[in-house]
């Protein structure tokens, strides 16, 4: 008989460049249901301020990338000789040219739109952003609880021997 899965109470943290994939290029599994694996973990993800901060500083850039390396084929090189013009596979491929260049349009379409609004038309910044409030809102609850645990002179002297390390006139 199997034994029956243990809650996990691990602490997960994503690094910047994790959340950064979803608008990269590359070979991997990496996906949307990633997304939905990190919401379901909201109790248990690290995400610090530095993180947001790297996020959104770099999500335009790693956009951008996307549409410079997004060009379209160089389609003089499918220019088939006189032999061979008349074949289906040739005029097949001018057929699908067409295609592919509309298709491209709608994409560079939808990519200026996730740039330009993210708040709408943007997903994974879209639930990025309610994990990033979850983590400001329960950092300022562990603030407080910490607040409450310390007595308050400790905080004083804490905070006023911190200010004569740094140099600090209180």
């Amino acid at each position: 008989m199997a034994a029956p899965n243990p809650v996990l109470d691990t602490l997960l943290f994503v690094d910047t460049n994790v959340m950064l994939d979803f608008y990269r290029i590359r070979k991997s599994d990496i996906s949307t249901k990633y997304l939905e694996q990190l919401e379901l973990c909201k109790d248990r993800l690290i995400v610090g301020a530095q993180v947001e901060m790297e996020y959104k500083k770099h999500r335009q850039r790693v956009l951008v990338e996307f549409l410079a390396a997004s060009t379209p084929p160089d389609w003089s090189k499918l220019t088939p000789p006189a032999l061979i013009a008349d074949l289906q596979a040739v005029k097949m491929i001018q057929k699908h040219r067409a295609q592919i260049m509309d298709q491209r349009k709608r994409v560079t379409e939808k990519v200026m739109k996730v740039l330009n609004d993210p708040t709408h038309h943007d997903p994974v910044y879209q639930t990025l952003q309610r994990l990033f409030k979850r983590a400001v809102r329960d950092s300022r609850a562990c603030g407080k609880a910490i607040q409450a645990w310390l007595p308050t002179k400790e905080i004083s002297r804490y905070v006023h021997r911190r200010c004569d390390q740094l140099g600090v006139d209180r």
